[in-house]
């Protein structure tokens, strides 16, 4: 499935897999990038569309709003199970996809993950069930939720027509992992299975803007790049992931310290799973739960930040005060400098950057609330009018 909207698979049996190996019988030499459902991105040059004429270099079609429901993955009389069976191995700046139902479906014994996604936004995993008894290959977990932090680039040209390499998406502002729910599904893993239930995996970057220098990134539309310095928007985090009312079913030794890896999450919700072991007692807990590793994960309430780092003193961070005007901050020197920026219930705060290379900070309220300033750990910030940043600066939100 490439570039493609508004599609359903329903109440189908895909019942076994060839798993397909470079040199014959060797196990080590196995095609690891195969999924039975490929849920990926269309471009020019791989997967491409019938008319591939109005694509350029750097541009792509996404999917969007698919759902899988009803269906089995498992082996048949004849052939094995399969790799993996619903995902994608590839990773691009768009999500691959937005906008993803994995409801109700049967996965036995994915040699891989049942459900590799790298780089999905708005992704629902309810009331499937998960089945591992046998060692698959390599160890990893039935659900595997990631991104990555590395630019995304192409062979074009610059401005004057030069052969230059072209950045069409920046490591920090890929889209990352956002609105992820898994809830309501019942994972066994017993026998031989070398496999953990869920890893969910983010960046070490925080949501936010920060500036960069003299990068040939691509021109919206065009084949070109275009030297810029100014902000970025910081996108490529997981935000709002939510794991609830699942059951686990562990009986192997294979790991002892956890089943559930959720590392460098941004508004974690976790409540109600059910961890039912025999032969295994886990090293890991979250908040009493046996089997759970989180770290460097924040909950919900604690989420609503905004960090903006800047190296320059010519690109403003626009900041509202609260009274109706809009205070300008840039760096004093080309010494970085952070403004981490902190919400309280009651509002929620975005960036964006505009045309000039500015951070632009908004604030929506909820229905009640009136947004009248920020303050610092000692008191009211008075500050007004542009202001240069010597040092690093935490400031709250103000409400009434």
């Amino acid at each position: 499935i490439a570039g493609v909207s508004n599609m359903t698979i329903k109440n189908c049996v895909f019942a076994g897999y060839m798993c397909r190996a470079q040199t014959k019988g060797d196990i080590s030499s196995i095609l690891t990038t195969r999924e039975t459902i490929q849920i990926e991105y269309c471009h020019s040059g791989a997967f491409g569309a019938s008319n591939e004429s109005h694509f350029s270099k750097g541009e792509f079609y996404y999917c969007k709003d698919i759902k899988i429901t009803g269906c089995y993955f498992g082996d048949s009389d004849t052939s094995g199970y399969h790799m993996t069976p619903i995902g994608q191995h590839g990773l691009n700046g768009t999500a691959n996809v937005t906008g993803i139902e994995i409801t109700d479906n049967v996965f036995v014994n994915p040699y891989i993950s049942a459900i590799k996604c790298p780089n999905y936004c708005d992704v629902t995993i309810k009331g499937n069930t998960f089945i591992s008894d046998v060692s698959g290959h390599g160890s990893g977990s039935l659900i595997d939720l990631y991104t990555d932090m590395s630019q995304k680039t192409y062979s074009g040209k610059n401005e004057s027509g030069a052969s230059a390499t072209v950045i069409s998406s920046l490591g920090q502002s890929h889209d990352g992992l956002h609105n992820i729910v898994i809830t309501d599904n019942i994972f066994t893993i017993e026998g031989s299975s070398n496999k953990r239930a869920i890893s969910i995996i983010g960046t070490t970057y925080a949501n936010g803007a920060e500036t960069v220098s003299g990068k040939l990134l691509q021109v919206a539309g065009k084949l070109y790049g275009k030297s810029y310095t100014g902000f970025v928007e910081v996108t490529n985090t997981a935000t709002n992931i939510t794991v609830t009312d699942n059951i686990f079913n562990i009986s192997t030794s294979k790991f002892k310290d956890y089943t559930v890896c959720l590392n460098r999450i941004n508004g974690l919700t976790v409540f109600g799973n059910t961890v039912n072991t025999s032969g295994v007692r886990f090293e890991s807990y979250y908040n009493g739960q046996a089997g759970f590793y989180v770290q460097n994960s924040t909950s919900v309430a604690d989420a609503n930040t905004l960090t903006l780092k800047t190296a320059l003193t010519n690109k403003y961070i626009l900041l509202p005060d609260g009274k109706g005007g809009t205070i300008k901050i840039a760096a004093n020197s080309t010494t970085a400098r952070t403004l981490l920026l902190k919400g309280v219930e009651g509002m929620k705060m975005s960036v964006t950057v505009d045309s000039s290379g500015n951070a632009v900070v908004s604030i929506t309220c909820d229905s009640g609330k009136k947004f009248v300033g920020w303050k610092t750990a000692s008191g009211d910030y008075t500050a007004s009018g542009t202001v240069s940043l010597s040092s690093d600066l935490i400031l709250t939100a103000k409400l009434i």
